[in-house]
């Protein structure tokens, strides 16, 4: 059994065996220079977070398309997560910041980050774990959304976590390596921002009042975040408008409502300099 991995911009593909003997999420991660008839190089890191052990681990293992193989399967102890999870602690999605892979991992207890380092086939990656402060709301179940992001703080691209709280939307940030700010940043209050973008627009007519019926405490969910241009896709419940997010400047930069983005694959990000693809494209584009 064998999935296979295509590239737009060359129309060329690599069959990946099954490889894993075990469940869980994938994540790529795309190299530099040339692979051959595959185009550029790439590795794709499968891993599961277990929390019903003692102690709880992870469970990772990379594929390699210059090896043209699976590494062995790594199995790291997370003894610094505590609690439990009623559904896959590490859901919220991967962030591949600086060549290693970030997860969002909530627990009963608390929130954590963890990030995994020296992703290779060929050698054991390394793992570190860090707990978010007290301040994040580790324990909102549904009432607020989260979603791992880069917000560029003293010319670095940081990890942060993002929550929609109603209308507002917040960031807590990595003061250092090891550590994360106690408070959060306030991102965007959401209404006042659509506000100004659709009046720059001239689109003031989609500014509908909220029914009656509904709660005035707007309700949004964070879609996803792409790393290159810093946007976060939002949607907003009680229409189901889609807004783009810059986090540059923190303002809103463009609207959609169409519908086929919230059930189709061919919404999600996927962003590169077609420069390093295809020399003959100008690096203008």
């Amino acid at each position: 059994m064998a999935w296979s991995s295509f590239t737009i911009a060359t129309g060329r593909s690599q069959a990946v065996p099954h490889g894993p003997c075990f469940t869980g999420g994938h994540v790529l991660l795309v190299g530099d220079g040339e692979g051959g008839d595959v185009g550029r190089p790439f590795r794709v890191v499968k891993a599961n977070l277990l929390l019903d052990g003692i102690p709880s681990r992870l469970l990772a293992q990379t594929f390699s398309s210059e090896l043209g193989m699976w590494g062995a399967c790594t199995e790291i102890q997370t003894s610094h997560i505590h609690g439990n999870s009623s559904s896959d602690p590490l859901s919220g999605g991967p962030l591949v910041v600086g060549g290693a892979v970030h997860w969002l991992c909530r627990t009963s207890s608390a929130g954590y980050v963890l990030k995994l380092h020296d992703v290779r086939a060929a050698a054991a990656p390394r793992l570190t774990v860090t707990r978010l402060p007290n301040s994040y709301p580790y324990n909102s179940g549904g009432r607020m959304h989260h979603l791992l992001a880069t917000i560029m703080e003293a010319g670095r691209r940081r990890p942060a976590v993002l929550v929609a709280d109603g209308d507002k939307i917040s960031a807590w940030t990595q003061s250092t390596r090891f550590k994360w700010n106690e408070q959060p940043q306030l991102v965007i209050q959401l209404q006042d921002a659509i506000s100004r973008f659709l009046g720059s627009a001239g689109d003031e007519r989609l500014l509908k009042p909220t029914p009656s019926w509904m709660s005035p405490r707007e309700h949004v969910i964070l879609e996803w975040f792409a790393e290159r241009s810093g946007i976060v896709l939002i949607r907003r419940m009680r229409d189901y408008y889609y807004f783009w997010l810059d986090l540059r400047s923190m303002e809103i930069v463009r609207w959609s409502r169409d519908p086929r983005i919230g059930y189709t694959a061919m919404y999600w990000p996927c962003e590169m300099d077609l420069t390093t693809w295809v020399p003959t494209f100008s690096s203008s584009l």
